[in-house]
């Protein structure tokens, strides 16, 4: 399951979705037409939920993410694994840095509400044999 964010197009997984779908893999986005009980029985039958982090704090590897309409909460903690893309332009090194963003894209009124979920990441790296 996806959120329905613009930078999936934009980073091109879109050809990636269509290959794995036609693999029989399900790739689903986050309905914002359906109902609030459609949009929980979704996220937690998902196996997967792939998002893009807002802001990413380098000292602490701490995700920022917002809930929106294109994204609910149940979409970060329902679903079995969470996969996070990190964009460069997204990096802090602290959470002084993200907040003191949020409160400038607030008050350019960018944004109808701050992010409501904080999570801390751990890189995990395969090991190449």
């Amino acid at each position: 399951m996806t959120s329905r964010d613009r930078r999936f197009e934009q980073y091109g997984f879109l050809p990636m979705f269509d290959s794995l779908q036609q693999e029989g893999i399900s790739i689903t986005s986050w309905n914002t037409d359906a109902s609030r009980e459609e949009k929980l029985r979704q996220a937690e039958q998902a196996k997967y939920a792939v998002v893009f982090s807002d802001y990413t704090l380098a000292e602490s590897g701490t995700v920022v993410l917002s809930s929106h309409q294109g994204q609910g909460r149940a979409l970060h903690f329902l679903p079995m694994m969470y996969i996070v893309c990190i964009e460069k332009s997204s990096i802090v090194p602290r959470m002084i840095q993200a907040v003191s963003a949020l409160n400038r894209s607030v008050e350019e009124g960018s944004r109808r509400k701050a992010p409501s979920i904080l999570y801390q990441v751990q890189v995990i790296l395969p090991i190449l044999k």
